[in-house]
């Protein structure tokens, strides 16, 4: 017997973010369903993601497990049924023209997600030739998943489709023995094995950031579409039925990127460098990101309609009866929003150093009010005033002076970030 022994594997597992899995309609990117009309994750796509994963380190394994254009796979995943989430939610989007990286005038489209707390299982069925073949594999898939090194579903890259293990468990079947075989035979689906524990990322190298800051001025990030009377308003999502005005992952992602290919210009880095950190650009080679920026909630806000006149662009004056009215969000007093970014705790080493210092200048830069987010930065929109900067445990603070603005740093991380930022000048 070639295969003489049968590996069963089951993680159940919840969703700390937001997750699409894609179905058939590309007009307004509805969600995967099976027959009976249940939202699902193909398998497909669980296999596309694991062995993604599993190929970094183990190619040879990964395509002898899954298969390839030479080899038949010997493991078996199903379709993860979500069967328990917590809301659906809609958000609109405009379409980006791959050829020239910009928006698409006009091109708007609707993404459904079903909403953080979403549970679900992987199941899968692996023959092995010897006990511990697949263990080692298995257990690597639960890691990942944990980690954040595993996710799922479309826009993965801003933090979407992550999950925490719950449990994971497993067992092997020997069909040389009259028992293992009979138990293979009867199939039962609620079997019960060995438990297994997952393994976090370390978090030694402080690979999480969550900026808090104040909207003093308003903020403006556009939505795309026409409204009766007011020329721009804010993006929002559907919750429940209910409206959230966010600011998008992709949002604070492309001004971030935009940063750090100054900053790497400033020390003579290769743009070969900046695809490799956030994600190649529409024209180059296709590259992974290892940069994850979540949606921002913007809760309590304060809402204004502001009125100002056109400008002629040709000119640079106003446009005579050329008023415009846009809808402007800021934060109320003592309320703050939370910009979270992590970045990939397996990417190579001196690499991942070179991303944290581009992260955390980019994230301070946004928090002292240099940068802008949204439209409107000419008269005044889209200015943040931080409050804190946290990396990892430790935290820094922001101090103003009137105009001037500091921030205090903990001795241990500056430290830290003295060594990332002396590779960042030995560009090249």
């Amino acid at each position: 017997m070639m295969y003489p022994f049968v590996f069963y594997g089951r993680i159940h597992m919840t969703s700390v973010s937001i997750l699409h899995i894609g179905g058939d309609s590309e007009e307004n990117f509805e969600l995967a369903v099976n027959g009976d009309r249940q939202f699902i994750i193909p398998a497909s796509g669980l296999v596309g993601c694991i062995r993604h994963y599993l190929e970094s380190e183990n190619k040879t394994a990964a395509n002898s497990f899954f298969g390839d254009q030479d080899h038949i796979g010997r493991a078996y995943v199903y379709d993860a049924v979500l069967n328990q989430y917590s809301g659906l939610e809609t958000r609109n989007g405009i379409e980006i023209d791959r050829k020239y990286g910009t928006a698409k005038k006009g091109k708007l489209y609707t993404r459904y997600y079903l909403a953080e707390g979403t549970k679900t299982c992987i199941e899968m069925k692996v023959y092995c030739r010897s006990r511990e073949e697949f263990k080692n594999l298995f257990c690597k898939i639960a890691d990942g998943i944990e980690a954040g090194g595993i996710a799922f579903g479309a826009n993965r890259s801003n933090g979407a489709g992550c999950f925490k293990v719950d449990s994971a468990e497993y067992r092997i079947l020997d069909l040389q023995k009259a028992e293992d075989l009979e138990t293979y035979l009867a199939d039962d689906p609620k079997w019960k094995g060995s438990s297994y524990t997952p393994v976090s990322a370390s978090p030694s190298l402080n690979n999480t950031f969550v900026l808090e800051a104040e909207i003093p001025n308003g903020l403006l990030v556009k939505d795309g579409e026409k409204h009766r009377g007011i020329n721009s308003m804010n993006i929002v999502r559907i919750v429940n039925g209910k409206e959230q005005a966010y600011i998008p992952g992709t949002t604070i992602k492309g001004l971030m990127k935009a940063q750090a290919d100054r900053i790497l210009k400033y020390y003579g880095w290769e743009p070969s460098l900046l695809a490799s950190i956030f994600g190649s650009d529409p024209q180059g080679t296709p590259t992974k990101g290892h940069v994850f920026v979540s949606d921002v909630d913007i809760t309590s806000a304060c809402k204004r309609i502001y009125t100002r006149n056109k400008i002629d662009r040709l000119k640079g004056s106003g446009i005579n009866g050329g008023l415009i009215m846009e809808e402007v969000l800021s934060t109320k007093e003592g309320k703050t929003i939370s910009i979270a970014v992590r970045i990939d705790p397996y990417m190579e080493p001196e690499l991942q150093r070179i991303a944290r210092i581009l992260v955390y200048l980019a994230l301070r830069d946004l928090g002292a009010g240099y940068l802008s987010i949204g439209s409107g930065n000419n008269v005044g929109y889209g200015r943040l005033r931080g409050t804190k900067l946290s990396v990892g445990e430790q935290v820094c603070t922001f101090k103003y002076n009137e105009d001037q603005v500091s921030i205090d740093i903990p001795n241990g991380l500056k430290e830290e970030l003295e060594q990332d930022i002396n590779i960042l000048r030995g560009g090249k």
